[in-house]
């Protein structure tokens, strides 16, 4: 595929890229954060961003952006579901690979919300990733509940509205040491994805599902140090939903807090 690492000659993305390895990534300070959802029945589903940082080792800006996801995760607790999605290098696959032409990734760091990418961003500015979340809508968000237990991942989905869906589960994977282009040889890499339990990123069909009704889907997987599962939900191309799930765990409907 086409990459380009985000250099000077890009001018309008000139002040996110001209950075040094250690130069601090800009946060919202005193920003209030959203509530983290809790599994009390309620009329909506708790909504997380699924945010998949495009990257690769030997792209020196990428750890930036990562820095930046992280920074967003804290500041809105529980809202972002991300996927480290290497493209050309050791950690890469057929499959992230097609996922970045898919999504039409060119440039390096970039990083894509809910696989529409009409929202694609190359600044490694937390900012900016909390002022997604901040916009998205929970009213027509699906529940996700995952089980990671006795060699087995079970997903369930719930429809909010009616529609045809299909689902994806990626494995992925955090404390991986690499050597990273800028940073030497003992780089930390977090939510690196390291398998798709789906067929492929775009997932497997649930069929056509009416408000409340619940589909469910069961993959072998053993259970493997670092790994946890994502599990995300696609109504048409759009991700309308994600969740996130340990080894030997299991996470439930969860809802949005009542006004």
């Amino acid at each position: 595929m086409k990459k380009v690492l985000l250099l000077l000659f890009v001018p309008l993305l000139l002040s996110a890229c001209t950075g040094k390895k250690d130069d601090p990534v800009p946060e919202k300070p005193e920003t209030p954060v959203t509530p983290s959802g809790g599994e009390e029945e309620g009329k909506v589903f708790f909504r997380r961003a699924l945010a998949m940082d495009f990257t690769a080792t030997w792209c020196q800006y990428c750890p930036q952006m990562a820095q930046a996801v992280e920074n967003a995760q804290k500041l809105r607790p529980g809202r972002i579901v991300d996927m480290a999605v290497h493209v050309d290098d050791a950690y890469s696959s057929d499959q992230t690979n097609a996922l970045a032409d898919l999504l039409e990734i060119v440039y390096f760091p970039s990083l894509v919300f809910d696989m529409d990418k009409t929202t694609l961003f190359n600044e490694q500015n937390a900012s900016r990733l909390t002022a997604y979340v901040d916009k998205m809508s929970a009213k027509d968000a699906c529940g996700i509940a995952i089980s990671w237990k006795s060699g087995k991942v079970n997903v369930k989905v719930k429809a909010a509205v009616s529609g045809t869906y299909n689902l994806t589960v990626a494995v992925v994977e955090d404390k991986v040491i690499s050597t990273q282009q800028g940073y030497g040889s003992n780089y930390e890499n977090r939510s690196l994805v390291r398998d798709f339990l789906t067929s492929s990123a775009e997932g497997v069909s649930l069929g056509t599902l009416k408000a409340g009704a619940e589909a469910s889907k069961t993959f072998p997987r053993a259970a493997a140090e670092n790994q946890r599962i994502v599990a995300y939900v696609l109504k048409g191309s759009k991700c309308v939903n994600a969740a996130t799930c340990n080894v030997n765990e299991e996470i439930a409907y969860t809802y949005e807090e009542d006004d």
